[in-house]
């Protein structure tokens, strides 16, 4: 491998090293104002897409011990990786394909987990971390509202009783 090549495979392998996951995608036909809107939409979840070469990428791959499917190393190649929410990054992903139709994905990596494209989609369905993060909480406080509703109701049932009996004595009352 030359100087420039193996200096391309360290800087794409400490970026990937960066990440916690990365997506491959097929960009033909993506115009250059195309690839610059698509960087703009991931940068805002701290993510970037960078094209790479299949050679050079295989063989990072192979490097970090990472067996991928052979056919996500053909036709042009762009690596999407880096931000916080695997899943925010799929979703910018998926609408800008939705709304371009020039970007196809080939699928990737979440953490050692290769990924198809189904399973890439599968993430941009996935909540928001937190929408997700209001949903466990809201399962761990519904069992303490049913708990406080349980201990509560008795002492209910006893004033509704008392009311009850203060109305009928003030009806029975005589009229002075």
């Amino acid at each position: 491998m030359s100087i420039e090549k193996a200096s391309l495979a360290k800087e794409l392998g400490q970026y990937l090293g960066d990440s916690e996951y990365f997506y491959l995608a097929d960009f033909s036909g993506m115009t250059v104002q195309d690839t610059q809107a698509l960087r703009q939409k991931l940068a805002v979840y701290e993510a970037e897409f960078h094209v790479t070469k299949n050679r050079i990428f295989r063989h990072v791959m192979r490097g970090r011990g990472l067996a991928l499917e052979e056919k996500l190393f053909s036709g042009p190649t762009a690596l999407i990786a880096g931000g916080k929410s695997p899943s925010e990054v799929a979703k910018v992903v998926k609408a800008f394909r939705k709304e371009k139709e020039k970007l196809s994905l080939k699928g990737g990596a979440l953490g050692e987990r290769p990924l198809s494209a189904q399973d890439v989609d599968a993430l941009a369905n996935l909540p928001t971390r937190d929408v997700l993060r209001a949903q466990l909480l809201s399962l761990f406080n519904t069992p303490a509202q049913q708990f406080l509703r349980v201990c509560h109701a008795p002492l209910l049932g006893v004033c509704y009783a008392l009311k009850a009996k203060a109305e009928a004595l003030e009806g029975e009352a005589p009229s002075a």
